[in-house]
């Protein structure tokens, strides 16, 4: 039997060994690491581009008439199969039963980077629909397109993805994209935004000062094409910021937490915290949002109802005082909708959320603030057998935004006739931000249908 050398003999032969080889290895090694460290941070610049973050990149302001039109551009998304849930699914064979096939879409992007063709500031609109990536999901057709067709009334369309309801309405006051405010503006706000704190902590005072400032000569220089500065937000750049984003912005760690995330469900079958997957229901497997599941159990009637509202009569107020009505649009999470056939211990663990649907949209009726509540119309579909969210993602489907845009239209055809916002309006007048209808945002009630 061999004689295996001790720890010191071979550390003997180790420093023995040629120098000039080692130290060519240990160049390679930290060339190797630092060049692993430069291609992450390359990714978090490129890829996650995560210094647009605490650095907005310049943008140049829309234009108007001829020259918003040549700002468009279009985007077409290919179709194929999968969404947002499967791609936090690390085992492509495990995802493929809840994939759908997601046909291509077409969009059209305005100057400012919305959903609308033709948009001027000038531009006359019926109405103004203020949301998220809600009215923009994905399908032949997104909500501010469904329901032009649904109403017949032009739409001014201000959607955005990853925004949330407060963030998407504070930035349609503040940036003004419209000269006169139309008949109604319709606000999506999602059940997993409904939170007293974060609706009573938004600075809405500075919103509205904003949105009546005056067309200043500021304002027509940046109407031309100006670009407008974007400072440093330091607060972004603490050490508690950087503690958080650092690592979600880490190529490594992205690939690391892959990694394992295949390992756990390949070999223990522990699906990724993201996602819930039901794999027997009327619908087909079906995946559900964790996130969601851990939001909508923080939420009640209790402690949340009387914020929301408080924060929506505030803005139902401003607008009212600008000949416009209000609706808000309350959207129900893919979760909530399909309670019945989530697992026991989830289906109690998430809370009375659809309680506090419930309980804003009585408390609206009784302010006599315009309010949809989607809840009742998408479990009427369910009960009749209609899937009305994707299986692989979050949001609505075709079928879901038909059902959605009607009944929108439905409460919105007394009270924003065909043509109501004239024609031609533009910021000449005496009041560029007052709509010159005269009707008042509250002068009825858009009733939604009680809950079963």
């Amino acid at each position: 039997m061999p004689k295996i050398p001790s720890t010191p003999a071979i550390v003997a032969d180790f420093a023995a060994a040629n120098p000039r080889l080692l130290r060519a290895l240990g160049r390679a090694v930290a060339l190797l690491a630092l060049a692993w460290v430069a291609a992450d941070w390359a990714f978090r610049f490129g890829y996650f581009r995560w210094q647009e973050k605490w650095m907005p990149r310049e943008q140049a302001a829309a234009t108007a008439g001829p020259a918003a039109a040549a700002a468009e551009r279009e985007t077409v998304l290919p179709g194929g199969r999968g969404a947002g849930l499967t791609r936090f699914v690390p085992d492509s064979l495990l995802a493929a039963p809840y994939e759908e096939f997601h046909p291509a879409e077409r969009r059209i992007w305005d100057a400012r980077g919305y959903p609308n063709a033709d948009w001027s500031p000038g531009k006359a609109y019926d109405i103004a629909l203020v949301g998220d990536s809600f009215t923009l999901s994905l399908g032949r057709r997104n909500l501010g397109e469904a329901i032009a067709e649904a109403s017949g009334r032009a739409l001014y369309h201000h959607g955005r993805p990853a925004t949330g309801p407060m963030w998407i309405m504070g930035e349609f006051l503040r940036s003004r994209p419209l000269d006169v405010l139309p008949p109604v503006v319709v606000w999506t706000v999602t059940a997993r935004d409904m939170s007293a704190a974060m609706f009573t902590r938004q600075p809405l005072e500075a919103w509205f000062r904003a949105a009546d400032a005056p067309r200043s000569e500021a304002d027509a220089t940046e109407a031309e094409g100006a670009p407008r500065r974007a400072g440093v937000r330091w607060d972004l750049l603490s050490p508690r910021s950087l503690e958080r984003d650092l690592p979600a912005t880490s190529m490594s760690a992205l690939l690391a937490r892959k990694a394992w995330r295949a390992v756990r469900l390949r070999l223990f079958g522990v699906w990724p915290e993201e996602v819930l997957p039901v794999a027997r229901s009327p619908f087909g497997p079906m995946l559900f949002y964790g996130e969601n599941l851990k939001m909508l159990a923080r939420f009640s009637p209790e402690t949340d109802c009387e914020g929301v509202c408080n924060t929506i009569q505030r803005l139902s107020d401003w607008f009212a005082a600008k000949g416009t009505r209000l609706v808000v649009v309350l959207v129900p999470e893919k979760e909530q909708v399909y309670r019945d056939i989530l697992p026991p211990r989830e289906r109690e663990a998430m809370g009375p959320g659809v309680e506090l649907l419930a309980a804003v949209a009585a408390e609206l009726e009784r302010r006599e603030i315009g309010v949809v509540d989607l809840y009742p119309a998408f479990r009427e579909a369910t009960a009749r057998g209609e899937r009305v969210y994707w299986r692989d993602d979050t949001h609505w489907n075709d079928a879901g935004i038909a059902i959605a845009a009607q009944a929108i239209a439905d409460r919105l055809l007394p009270h924003s006739p065909p043509g109501s916002c004239p024609n031609g309006a533009t910021a000449g007048g005496a009041n560029p931000r007052k709509n010159r209808s005269g009707e008042n945002g509250n002068s009825a009630t858009s009733r939604a249908p009680r809950r079963p």
